[in-house]
């Protein structure tokens, strides 16, 4: 893999030890594009452990899929971070199960794990590999046939971001807290991109480095709402998301994944009585397999309620639709990042205009006088939802 101007990798060919078989581009999931499925059924579902639900993106599913595959005696693959560094691994335990939880907005660094997976397919384990939809295509052009032991898990994804941005970002703000750290020795002890402590629609940043400053070190927190993190709103606003998410081919449920999940926007119109504000998954079971896993942890569920694919994607429109719209500064940005602190950077590139900020502002009150559920089934009534979803029910 071989990093471009941008920091995003790119597949790179060894000329001296190719031998021009031209498997490469045979399998290449770009070149062999799965067909759309039709779900065979859709959940509103709840995790029955708070604890669990709270910890994760939306409601708490993958950590049930994992715990049923650990049980048998399988292998989870999934993302961490690891010192801020996000990455594939995997695990046989429960507790290492635990750090796959929640979104992580960077595309994650995977080195061996689609050879990894398959040595423990061929020795007939039980494997569930997560990841976005072109990481699940990916793999399954990778390993050429079928596996019965295979089950994978894909999210609705908006799309990536690089770790050269998300490093930069950590850099600039121990700058900011006035951190003279040396040799960039940090640790991050800490990190989640949608912390629920202010709830699910309202979730933060949170990030908690140990930094080295001279001879003694220093512990900084970083908690900052959705609408004011810098990193979170370059990456809302599709600053610095991969090229090829503005054209993304596996986003509407073509990856081959027997199990897609996503976080259940719009719950509030169709199942009010359950939403929280603690998180809903959107479960979406593509195939038989997937069918059969999710059967076995219905009974742990809080709420498991069934959805049609109207209601399901009328509020998630990433589903309806192929691409993500760069942002018109991204050029602009990725010509200037490197050279400027993104505190200031990322703010001049994605500034709203009067009419967003004073939406912001009213959402941020209704919010807080716990109107806002109200508000969007209000808006919900007067608004055509047939046009969110017929890009993608044809």
């Amino acid at each position: 893999m071989k990093e471009d101007c941008e920091g995003f990798t790119y597949p790179t060919i060894d000329t001296s030890k190719c031998i021009n078989c031209n498997l490469c581009e045979t399998i290449c999931p770009i070149k062999t594009q799965k067909e759309c499925i039709k779900p065979r059924h859709i959940f509103a579902a709840q995790n029955r452990d708070e604890y669990c639900r709270m910890k994760s993106s939306s409601g708490g599913i993958f950590t049930l899929l994992a715990t049923e595959i650990i049980d048998k005696g399988g292998v989870v693959f999934g993302v961490r971070h690891n010192n801020g560094i996000i990455e594939y691994t995997y695990s046989t335990t429960k507790k290492g199960c635990e750090v796959f939880r929640g979104s992580k907005y960077i595309q994650a660094k995977n080195d061996n794990c689609y050879l990894i997976a398959e040595k423990f397919l061929k020795k007939g384990m039980i494997v569930l590999y997560t990841g976005t939809p072109c990481q699940i295509s990916g793999l399954k052009s990778f390993l050429r046939k079928e596996y019965e032991n295979l089950i994978t898990v894909d999210f609705i994804c908006h799309g990536v971001s690089n770790q050269t941005v998300f490093n930069k970002y950590i850099n600039d703000t121990l700058l900011k807290s006035d951190i003279k750290y040396e040799d960039k020795k940090y640790t991050i002890k800490h990190l989640s991109f949608r912390d629920k402590t202010n709830g699910w629609t309202n979730y933060c940043f949170n990030m908690e480095a140990i930094v080295n400053e001279r001879s003694s070190t220093k512990k900084i927190i970083i908690k900052e709402n959705v609408s004011k993190n810098i990193f979170l709103r370059g990456y809302n606003k599709n600053l610095y998301l991969r090229p090829s998410c503005g054209n993304c081919p596996n986003r509407n449920l073509n990856s081959g994944s027997d199990i897609t999940i996503a976080d259940f926007w719009g719950i509030w119109n169709i199942y009010p009585q359950i939403d929280d504000d603690k998180g809903t998954s959107c479960v979406t079971i593509n195939t038989i397999k997937g069918e059969v896993l999710y059967n076995k942890i219905t009974s742990k569920l809080k709420y498991n309620l069934p959805v049609n694919l109207k209601q399901a994607f009328t509020n998630n429109n990433i589903i309806a639709s192929n691409s993500s719209i760069h942002n018109k500064n991204r050029q602009l940005f990725f010509s200037l990042y490197k050279k400027e602190n993104l505190y200031s950077l990322i703010p001049r590139l994605t500034k709203d205009s009067s009419c967003t900020i004073i939406k912001e502002l009213i959402k941020k009150i209704l919010y807080h006088t716990r109107l806002l559920k109200l508000a969007r089934r209000i808006k919900n009534k007067i608004y055509d939802k047939n046009n969110r979803c017929s890009n993608f029910l044809g």
